[in-house]
């Protein structure tokens, strides 16, 4: 256990989670979960799968739903930080949450369309646009969803 044992990695330590949860041990899946998504040097990716985890393997759409809405407001603030000059934001972390970006959308609108949230999923995917105006894999799944509405 962690506390005979603290591990350091966060990779391993989600590892040891996935264990659990093969082994149907949820409870102590979750307990590691909430200890990584609320690690303060987390990383943005990985708090991204972690909120995937909570809804595929645990069935926890609110928990999951949560922190990715989270992560984007976080980043849309960040981002405002940066275009500031008195940001405390660097660049280095900013260029991990852009990474992690395109990643928090995709699993936002996943999850909003499975649980029949398509305002939700339209308004995500209407600001993707705004900042993507390129992409058409969103205006396609941006017309489905408001067929589905």
């Amino acid at each position: 256990p962690a506390h005979v044992i603290p591990i350091q990695s966060e990779d391993l330590h989600y590892q040891i989670a996935r264990i659990y949860g093969d082994l149907e041990e949820k409870e102590a899946m979750r307990s590691i979960l909430e200890t990584l998504v609320n690690h303060p040097n987390g990383r943005p990716l990985n708090r991204v799968e972690y909120a995937n985890t909570f809804f595929k393997e645990l069935d926890d759409t609110g928990k999951s739903l949560k922190i990715l809405e989270e992560m984007r407001s976080e980043y849309l603030m960040k981002e405002n930080m940066l275009k500031t000059l008195s940001s405390t934001t660097s660049k280095v972390e900013l260029e991990r949450w852009e990474k992690a970006y395109p990643e928090i959308i995709s699993s936002l609108v996943f999850i909003y369309r499975q649980n029949n949230q398509f305002i939700e999923a339209e308004s995500v995917l209407s600001d993707w646009i705004l900042r993507h105006p390129s992409d058409s894999n969103a205006k396609k799944i941006l017309e489905e969803v408001r067929l589905s509405k």
